[in-house]
């Protein structure tokens, strides 16, 4: 798969090749004899490298990139001039004001592209309805995240989280009200996170939350912020709460981000089976009663 530095190198070969070629070319051309017409030719020829600059605006580009790009070929440009015969500075200076306005239009065209891809990408990558990232993304996001920890042999703890009793809410409220439940849980358990975790919507009513660089104890302060704020209430005032099962890298050893994602997963279907509205932690489970959390050991570890 291309990096970015091969596309980077591909990107300045492609445009390097015009320049060159042009500024090769002129010890060549400069012998030739064929009257006005030739001449005609040669000038229409000299404009080759503002080729260059129009074709940026192909490109999405950083400002950095097309004042870099620019410079380089108004440098050729520059030189092909001086090089060329019949040079003065009149037409030195109007062919530098040419590069200046096309160096504008280019850099102004680059950097529209680049920001509406980096809008399709934004949109491509969060889901539309609660603005967490899309499951296809989450994986991509948890695989990087995995492959550093694993080298680095530092903590990654994933967590499951799923609404209670969603399918009551829809049913009783309507799926508009349900879809607000969702929005609601979702910008609340997104304030619970630091600024380096990521919020997934897995599927339907299901969160996952990715952890970088955190130990499975170090959720513990986010159940407190989430017992403190709470996710939300429905139309008749009572609490949405969830079930969470929490997973971590190297203390449940999993060799993969996907046996990980398992690992957590079974964990959430456990703390709904003991009676939902909590959350299950190793071989522990931690209960959001609404005033404080209390931890309740369980016979065997999932």
């Amino acid at each position: 798969m291309p990096t970015f530095f091969s596309a980077s190198v591909r990107l300045l070969t492609f445009l390097a090749v015009p320049p060159v070629f042009y500024l090769a070319s002129i010890p060549v051309l400069e012998g030739l004899e064929g009257g006005n017409a030739l001449d005609i030719a040669l000038h229409a020829y000299s404009l080759l490298p503002l080729v260059v600059l129009a074709g940026l605006s192909l490109f999405p580009l950083t400002l950095l990139e097309v004042a870099a790009a620019s410079i380089a070929v108004a440098v050729v440009t520059l030189a092909g001039m001086v090089m060329g015969p019949g040079a003065s500075m009149p037409e030195i200076v109007k062919s530098l004001w040419l590069v200046a306005l096309l160096i504008g239009v280019s850099g102004l065209s680059c950097m529209g592209q680049l920001g509406y891809m980096v809008t399709l990408v934004a949109q491509a990558s969060h889901d539309p309805l609660t603005g967490a990232f899309t499951r296809r993304s989450g994986c991509e996001t948890l695989d990087l995240h995995f492959q550093i920890a694993s080298r680095a042999n530092q903590p990654l703890t994933v967590t499951f989280a799923d609404i209670d009793h969603f399918k009551r809410i829809n049913d009783t409220f309507g799926h508009e009200t349900g879809d607000k439940v969702l929005c609601m849980a979702a910008a609340a358990l997104k304030d619970c996170l630091r600024q380096s975790d990521q919020l997934v919507r897995w599927g339907g009513e299901e969160f996952l939350m990715i952890l970088p660089n955190s130990e499975a104890d170090g959720f513990r302060q986010i159940l407190g912020r989430i017992r403190a704020s709470g996710i939300g209430k429905t139309p008749d005032t009572l609490p949405v709460t969830v079930s969470i099962g929490v997973a971590e890298r190297r203390l449940d050893r999993c060799e993969s981000w996907q046996a990980l994602i398992d690992k957590a997963d079974r964990r959430m279907y456990a703390a709904k089976s003991e009676g939902r509205n909590r959350c299950r932690i190793g071989d522990k489970t931690v209960l959001f009663d609404g005033k404080e959390s209390s931890i309740i050991s369980t016979v065997h570890r999932i």
